[in-house]
């Protein structure tokens, strides 16, 4: 039983990370519209009345009052929701109806990153949409000012700092708990209404924490310097955590209580050098009197090493509340001692010279201390010995000095030297993030043939960009993952473009390059990871081209990788959702016998996952497709009973998934999970309860499909289950129009002959005209499906064992058809 074709998998998950693009806050005051040529209003004419005077500019339903403000690629309005009367801040792209996919996706991320987000102090979204061309979002009007220009650059009572951070701080650990960090924390991304409740705005720039969906390498640097913490001064995205947040929350509490931004530099790469080597200075040296407690919070946050500051933001706001209620708090101020350990492993060179130099200074002191006790008598030679001492060590100090300054002019040398090696690689690599982005969102809109077409023309055209940078990658020696993921990136154009023989050798390369990189003995898991990622990405690659032994020999390996991480540290909800993702790939390309276990933990794993995020999406849809992997299983078995059980569980998270979200997308697992429910009682012999499984999967599927008339998977799904409940003319009809929605898309055209080899099955005794019916519906099947081989279809396991092809399998034609394919 297969009803997820290869173009109906519901909310798949992406292959590539999901990244975030920089949109700026709004501001508090607007000001007229007057669309220049980069204003996404530009294309739009204003209504016109009856008089020729001109109305204002409308977005859909929304009235455009005035600009609220606009970032590097966003631009924010004030309007007025026409029929609600509700005034409402909507967001959209500078460049409008021209914008790029990378735009794109930048845009549509910060949408559903906010969706996910319902708390009292973070904007909330409204609603999404399109309007000529023009995609937009609705977010909640914030009326007052924001805390930048509330500061002023005066520090603030430290009560009321206090409780400001403690509010903040509550309302990100509700972001932390939905896997969204924000990473652009700062002053002028918290706005105040009339009424003084503070609210977090603009995630552009957020990160969802996400698991196995990529290689793993460092990103670009993202973030306000005199905000971001050390690993992102780094541009170690890769490193990002919900601590970050917490560094940038102690830098804003910094500015609260010092009315300054705890490092100040006069560029931006100046003030990330302070992030990176400097600690902040105490605030009371700036401002005397502050409470030691809310400067030890503070400085906690603050800390280098993101372990040693508090664990969550959670940590932060209770500590906070036990201040502000005058009881003991958790942090503990790090003693002289301490800061200056710290400060020596961050600067070994100039460490190591004091040392040298105070080690010279008491051998000198002590060295003139015998001298004067054994000398005594002779008091003149011993004052010229101290002079001479003296001398001497003022000569070794200014020896030192030198020493140190040629040092730190070396460092800083070096320093510039690896910078511009750093960023010959990263201009590579980012080019390279970017074009990873541009085919995720590309994949993530809607299923249309439009779609299609775009993804076709847009693969052709990130295929000519890595040619032009392939030799960027070439020049550096630090770009290792930079070039497996080159590698594994033009693998899947050549998929996409339907060429399979030339996407092979990118994939094996991909491997070739991370096996280098796993170092003896296995000891580095990031490594170890994206070694595990490239074994799936070929071992999908044989298994989609018919190859099920070596994809099976990938995957084992790709497990005992993943498994191994999982034994290292079993309460990491990352190696646990790795490890049941190679669980069940190992179970694709497995004997129905081996694959049942191997199924049976991957659920067991899954369904933890999911109890422990009962509002996480996600986790509960993997928990649905590993209940139909096993429901399919015992279908291939012929036991429909068991399969009936399975499906039942599948039914079960599907309609908790609705609970969670009443998305078309949820709609459609629970309409798949009822027709595989009547496929199963149908092979048992309860036609009733087949018969109303059929009718409740319709039931769903006919709304979508009326209301989404474009949605190819909707579509598919609609008129495959029509032909398996046995209304094969209603089937055959639709497949019709299913055909020419999209006649140049090679998984459509799969989809059709399955639909009318279904129709073949459907049109058997008792039926009028069987013969002709069954004769003409097999040659509409074959037609079809030589034409999806003919425009690129490659999954041929799917073409040999698909059972919804099993009454065209005698025809002459389909095993031409195989022949072709192999």
């Amino acid at each position: 039983m297969n009803s997820l074709k290869p173009n109906q998998a519901p909310d798949a998950h992406a292959s590539l990370d999901e990244r975030t693009g920089i949109f700026g806050p709004y501001a508090d005051t607007s000001s007229p519209v007057v669309p220049d040529d980069d204003d996404p209003l530009s294309t739009l004419n204003p209504t016109v009345h009856a008089d020729g005077t001109p109305q204002v500019l409308r977005v859909g339903e929304y009235e455009i009052l005035g600009r609220l403000g606009h970032g590097g690629m966003g631009v924010v309005y004030k309007a007025r929701h026409a029929r609600l009367d509700r005034l409402v801040a909507l967001k959209m792209i500078i460049s409008g109806a021209h914008a790029g996919a990378a735009d794109l996706a930048r845009f549509h991320t910060e949408s559903r990153v906010i969706a996910r987000l319902h708390h009292p102090n973070i904007v909330q979204l409204y609603e999404a949409g399109e309007h000529q061309g023009l995609p937009y979002f609705c977010l909640e009007y914030v009326d007052g000012e924001s805390l930048a220009k509330r500061l002023g650059g005066q520090p603030q009572p430290p009560r009321d700092a206090a409780q400001l951070i403690e509010t903040l701080a509550r309302a990100m650990a509700v972001a932390h708990e939905h896997d969204v960090v924000h990473r652009d924390l700062k002053p002028a991304n918290i706005l105040f209404t009339a009424n003084s409740v503070p609210k977090i705005v603009d995630f552009g720039l957020a990160k969802r924490l996400e698991a196995d969906s990529s290689i793993t390498h460092t990103g670009s640097l993202m973030g306000t310097p005199s905000y971001m913490a050390p690993e992102q001064a780094r541009g170690d995205n890769k490193a990002i955590t919900p601590q970050t947040d917490v560094y940038a929350l102690g830098a804003v509490l910094y500015e609260c209580l010092t009315g300054r931004p705890p490092f100040i530099g006069k560029t931006p790469m100046k003030t990330a050098m302070k992030v990176l080597n400097d600690d902040p200075l105490p605030p009371f040296r700036l401002r005397p009197g502050l409470p030691r407690d809310l400067e030890t919070i503070c400085l906690k946050c603050l800390d280098k090493e993101p372990d040693r500051r508090y664990a969550s933001a959670s940590a932060l706001a209770e500590d906070l509340h036990r201040f502000l209620a005058g009881e003991s708090i958790l942090a503990r101020p790090a003693g002289a001692a301490k800061r200056l350990w710290r400060w020596s492993v961050r600067n070994p060179r100039v460490a190591a010279l004091a040392a040298t130099v105070l080690l010279l200074l008491l051998t000198v002191a002590l060295g003139s201390t015998v001298a004067a006790i054994s000398i005594r008598q002779e008091q003149r030679l011993a004052e010229r010995n101290a002079e001479a001492a003296r001398l001497a060590q003022a000569a070794a100090e200014a020896n030192a000095r030198t020493a140190e300054a040629n040092a730190q002019t070396a460092e800083a040398n070096a320093q510039v030297a690896e910078a511009n090696a750093k960023l010959a690689n990263e201009q590579a690599g980012l080019a390279l993030e970017t074009l990873s982005n541009l085919l995720t969102s590309v994949r993530q809109m809607k299923d249309t043939p439009g779609t299609q077409l775009l993804r076709q023309r847009f693969a052709r055209e990130a295929l000519e960009k890595l040619q032009r940078i392939a030799p960027g990658l070439d020049r550096t020696a630090t770009t290792d993952l930079n070039k497996a993921e080159a590698h594994r990136f033009v693998g899947v154009i050549y998929l996409e473009l339907g060429s399979v023989k030339e996407a092979r050798p990118h994939f094996e390369k991909c491997r070739e390059i991370l096996t280098r990189l796993v170092p003896p003995g296995d000891g580095d898991p990031v490594a170890r990871r994206n070694l595990t990622v490239a074994y799936h990405v070929l071992g999908d690659f044989y298994l989609l081209t018919g190859d099920t032994p070596a994809a099976r020999q990938l995957y084992q390996e790709a497990h005992r990788h993943r498994q191994a991480l999982f034994d290292a540290d079993p309460t990491s909800e990352a190696a646990k959702i790795d490890l049941a993702t190679s669980l069940v790939k190992l179970g694709n390309a497995s004997a129905p016998e081996e694959a049942k276990p191997l199924y049976t933990h991957a659920l067991k794993l899954r369904t933890e996952l999911a109890e422990g995020r009962p509002t996480n999406a996600e986790r509960r849809r993997d928990v649905w497709i590993v209940c139909n992997h096993l429901g399919d299983l015992c279908m291939r078995q012929k036991d429909p009973v068991a399969a009936q059980s399975w499906y039942q569980q599948g039914l079960k998270s599907a309609e908790q998934l609705l609970a969670i979200a009443l998305r078309p997308g949820n709609k459609l697992c629970e309409a798949i999970s009822h027709e595989k429910l009547g496929a199963a009682c149908r092979l048992s012999g309860e036609a009733k309860a087949a018969t109303q499984h059929f009718d409740r999967a319709l039931e769903q599927l006919r709304p979508l499909a009326r209301d989404d008339v474009d949605n190819l998977s909707v579509q598919a799904a609609f008129v495959l289950v029509l032909a398996r409940s046995g209304q094969h003319d209603e089937a055959s009809k639709r497949a019709v129009g299913l055909a020419k929605l999209a006649p140049t898309y090679a998984n459509n055209l799969y989809n059709v002959g399955c639909c009318y080899a279904l129709c073949a099955a459907a049109a058997g005794p008792g039926q009028p005209n069987q013969k002709d019916l069954r004769k003409i519906y097999t040659a509409a099947a074959v037609t079809s499906l030589s034409a999806a081989l003919d425009l690129g279809f490659s999954n041929i396991t799917l073409l040999r064992a698909d059972p919804d092809l099993d009454a065209v399998r005698e025809d002459p034609g389909f095993a031409a058809l195989l022949k072709k394919a192999s």
